[in-house]
């Protein structure tokens, strides 16, 4: 089982790699988002960690993720959500 520490330092790693930016506002489990749930099309990401990406940008409502899968640690999914 992946900690909500591991899962930081993943996605942190991850982000790097993708480009997608440099720091990780905060990860929440799946089941603890109340609004804007990412929703990848044809995955099943109800298992895992999201991690939010600080992109340093000021677009409304979007959100840059990455969802890292709680048992094995895999980063299974990562996009936008509005």
């Amino acid at each position: 089982m992946i900690t909500l520490e591991q899962a930081t330092t993943i996605a942190e790693q991850k982000a790097i790699e993708l480009k997608l930016g440099f720091e990780i506002r905060h990860v929440i489990s799946y089941d603890d988002i109340k609004h804007y749930k990412p929703n990848p099309y044809g995955l099943d990401i109800t298992n895992c960690w999201i991690a939010y990406v600080d992109t340093k940008e000021l677009v409304l409502d979007q959100s840059t993720y990455i969802a890292i899968d709680r048992n094995s640690g895999l980063v299974v999914a990562h996009g936008t959500t509005f």
